[in-house]
């Protein structure tokens, strides 16, 4: 690994994202999501989602989130499915 004073721009900047968004999640033990990293660390959560997923650095609020709008999801189907039938028939 190149020694961070011998980086360049983009690469320093990386760098120090990543730095940013690992002190964050373990300062918080992971328990968050990429949108509460992102708030303390100012790094767009998209960029703190990449740092996280290349790391393999997993955001235990995220998988929460991930699972209660997949819920969300199944019922809001459940849901318009009966209207979705009635408005085909019509």
């Amino acid at each position: 690994m190149t020694p961070f004073h011998l980086l360049g721009g983009t690469h320093r900047r990386n760098r120090i994202y990543r730095y940013m968004v690992w002190r964050s999640g373990t300062a918080a033990d992971w328990d968050c999501t990429y949108a509460d990293i992102a708030h303390e660390t100012s790094v767009d959560r998209h960029v703190v989602e990449r740092i996280c997923k290349n790391a393999g650095w997993v955001c235990r609020g995220e998988i929460e989130r991930t699972s209660e709008l997949n819920a969300r999801v199944e019922i809001d189907i459940l849901i318009a499915a009966p209207s979705a039938r009635r408005m085909a028939r019509a």
